[in-house]
């Protein structure tokens, strides 16, 4: 019994340490017009985060399509787009939805308060600013943020390649496609499976099989580099990918991308792998067919192009 709460206690304290580290380089983007109070904010916050800067709320947003901070500093009064519309666009964003927002405000009172909160806010600060709050708020919304997703880590990631797990994919599909269709934009999906895996296994063994697999998923997350893009295994060999706002050529050419990634995996300057590897893979795009498809058809879509791929010779894609 002593043992056990011994190694509990460990890995608790391994927990806590990993999650300070984290919050600890976690970035903070910093949205404020003005210069000199965000130049002022951003050098308190350096000595805890990784600091980013916007000076508009067209900024703030452009920034959240392109990365995804871990934490959203927002001025609330802001010419242009303010603050409130801001906190609005990153909550209705797929890859930033969930991200905490702390507003900035100089108002005080019931008013400004519901405003901040109606927007999707997290929290509110108020001028002038108590930087020792500031940060400890900051810390308490972070520290929650990633305890959240080390928990989804141990739910919805495979063990064994680190991407998401087929229960995840299960989970997202049909949000994506219902956003999707509401958003009228193209969706991806490519379905990944490793040419001649089983001969692999049995020839170098199941340790050199499991490097090889994870070799193949770092390729993938490697091409689809987007924060809306998700790389999930499917069981066995089998990786499937969706990738949102993805129209037919540019899902063809990520699919080039990944067989060639893939074909040079043999070549890399620690030969890990025991001979040259291929992967075959099926796309489909929910555009190609007539009415918005469910997640069913489409991964039987993708399933299908996948086998024919197989069928042709392999190393390739088939739409």
């Amino acid at each position: 019994m002593n043992n056990l709460k011994e190694l509990d206690t460990l890995l608790i304290r391994q927990l806590s340490a990993k999650l300070t580290q984290r919050v600890k380089k976690a970035t903070v983007l910093l949205v404020d017009d003005d210069s000199i109070t965000r130049e002022l904010i951003a050098h308190q916050l350096s000595h805890c985060f990784e600091v980013d800067q916007a000076y508009s709320g067209l900024e703030a947003i452009e920034y959240c399509n392109v990365y995804k901070p871990d934490i959203v500093l927002l001025d609330v009064e802001m010419p242009g787009i303010d603050g409130l519309e801001v906190c609005r666009k990153i909550r209705t964003s797929l890859s930033t939805h969930a991200v905490p927002v702390v507003f900035i405000t100089a108002h005080t009172g019931i008013e400004a308060e519901n405003a901040c909160w109606d927007a999707g806010g997290s929290d509110f600060v108020t001028k002038p600013i108590n930087t020792q709050t500031l940060i400890r708020r900051l810390q308490s919304h972070l520290s929650s943020k990633f305890s959240n997703e080390m928990l989804e880590d141990l739910a919805f990631r495979d063990g064994l390649t680190g991407v998401y797990n087929k229960r995840y994919f299960n989970e997202v599909m049909p949000s994506l496609l219902s956003f999707s269709q509401r958003s009228n934009t193209e969706m991806a999906l490519i379905m990944i499976d490793v040419d001649n895996f089983k001969h692999y296994n049995d020839r170098y063994g199941h340790l050199a099989g499991d490097r090889c697999l994870q070799e193949v998923s770092k390729v993938v997350t490697h091409c689809l580099k987007r924060p809306t893009d998700i790389v999930a295994r499917f069981g066995g060999e089998e990786f499937v990918c969706i990738m949102p706002n993805t129209n037919k050529m540019s899902a063809l050419a990520m699919c080039q991308h990944i067989l060639t990634g893939v074909e040079h995996m043999a070549n890399g300057p620690d030969k890990t792998l025991k001979e040259k590897v291929t992967v075959s893979i099926g796309l489909a795009l929910n555009h190609q067919f007539d009415q918005y498809p469910a997640g069913e058809e489409l991964l039987n879509t993708a399933d299908a192009n996948l086998y024919q791929a197989k069928s042709m010779g392999k190393n390739r894609v088939v739409l």
